[in-house]
């Protein structure tokens, strides 16, 4: 595969019963895409995939693949707790027009080394398509280390990663010494200025489903090696990032696209919706990104 830019982790707009908004998704997906988002990862964290039950996450992903154009990437979401669920998510997936799998460790247990080698090569082995590791440890509990990717690596089947560990030392480990054809996204927004200078293909960012041409900016500004502009962008960037974790990331989210018209603010329980402080401080957020008081527009 050759993927370079911004794919944004998509959230799934819900109803009030946790079912999934079609209308909302389709227009939470236009409005990103409008912006020029190389891809789309469908069943992400952004999209409460753990907290979603199965019927749910197909009508997501087939809405994703009715609303996308065919040259926008898609990556969905293939994890589970074990082996065989993983696999069964594989089969469900199977006849939809993705690009990719990305697949997270098993989550709630903790597994040894030699198990997770086990179990993604196995999962490599019977992909019929490029699977992605999904390195995010704080919600999973398990830590993909940059020896054991560098090892997974080798595989034809893997063609890349997503890191969302924070872990600056290991990304760029894993940047400087991957084989050819091995692809890297950073998921820590406010780290993406610094991940994209390091050489990592792209950005797999929550924040992109609010600001994607911000995103998209970032990534061009470095790509025509405008070092400075791309600092300020990136300062702005982690202002409203850290706005957005103060009152809760995904409720956060879900209502600044429902301030811009695009979906409810609805949250898979037990999450919270966004306090009335909190509804003020992204309200004021989004003013200030739009550069008017109407609290209407595009960012």
């Amino acid at each position: 595969m050759n993927i370079a830019g911004v794919i944004v982790p998509m959230v799934t707009p819900l109803n009030y019963d946790e079912t999934v908004d079609m209308v909302a998704l389709q227009a939470c997906l236009k409005w990103v895409l409008q912006s020029g988002v190389q891809g789309i990862l469908v069943g992400g964290s952004m999209g409460e995939y753990p907290n979603l039950d199965e019927r749910e996450r197909i009508k997501a992903l087939e809405k994703t693949c009715e609303t996308v154009e065919a040259r926008t990437i898609l990556i969905a979401n293939i994890s589970d707790t074990t082996e065989r669920k993983v696999l069964h998510n594989m089969s469900l997936v199977r006849d939809f027009p993705v690009h990719a799998y990305i697949v997270t460790p098993p989550f709630y247990f903790t597994h040894s080394q030699q198990e997770l080698q086990g179990f993604f090569l196995r999962i490599a082995d019977q992909a019929d398509r490029p699977v992605f590791l999904y390195n995010i440890p704080e919600f999973v509990g398990n830590k993909l280390s940059a020896a054991f990717v560098l090892s997974l690596a080798q595989h034809p089947q893997i063609a890349g990663i997503k890191d969302s560990s924070g872990d600056f030392a290991q990304l760029s480990t894993i940047v400087f010494e991957r084989p050819e054809n091995f692809l890297v996204f950073q998921g820590d927004t406010e780290a993406s200025l610094p991940a994209l200078l390091l050489g990592c293909d792209g950005l797999i960012s929550g924040l992109s489903n609010v600001l994607p041409d911000k995103f998209v900016q970032l990534f061009s500004l470095v790509r025509a090696q405008n070092i400075e502009e791309a600092r300020m962008l990136q300062k702005f960037i982690n202002q409203v990032n850290r706005v957005f974790a103060q009152y809760g990331f995904l409720a956060a989210t879900k209502y600044a696209l429902s301030s811009l018209g695009l979906c409810l603010p609805y949250v898979t329980k037990p999450f919270l919706e966004i306090s009335e402080e909190g509804k003020k401080a992204i309200r004021k957020v989004l003013r200030v990104c739009m550069g008017d008081e109407a609290g209407e527009g595009r960012c």
